[in-house]
């Protein structure tokens, strides 16, 4: 996969976030996942680059599908505060 510098740093902050250990949300003594491993519940993203494969958060561009700028994958499930931020990436 040939990406634009921009591209790929976007796409691994995005994907950083969610890649092998989803992100949380504290309320109170609680700590809630954004991300259930099954869908994108709570996400938004351009449709065609984001998916769940196998529990993990993919963004992918192809030759034939390539992105025209960058690309986000954004919660809208809720408000975030005092969370921690842990993440695992990997790059084909």
């Amino acid at each position: 996969m040939n990406l634009k510098p921009s591209l790929l740093l976007s796409l691994l902050l995005a994907t950083a976030a969610f890649t092998a250990i989803p992100g949380a949300i504290r309320a109170a003594d609680e700590i809630q996942s954004l991300f259930d491993r099954k869908s994108l519940d709570g996400w938004k993203g351009a449709d065609g680059f984001w998916q769940v494969k196998d529990g993990t958060i993919v963004g992918e561009t192809t030759k034939e599908n390539p992105a025209k700028g960058n690309t986000f994958l954004v919660w809208q499930g809720g408000e975030v505060s005092d969370f921690e931020f842990t993440c695992e990436v990997k790059f084909e």
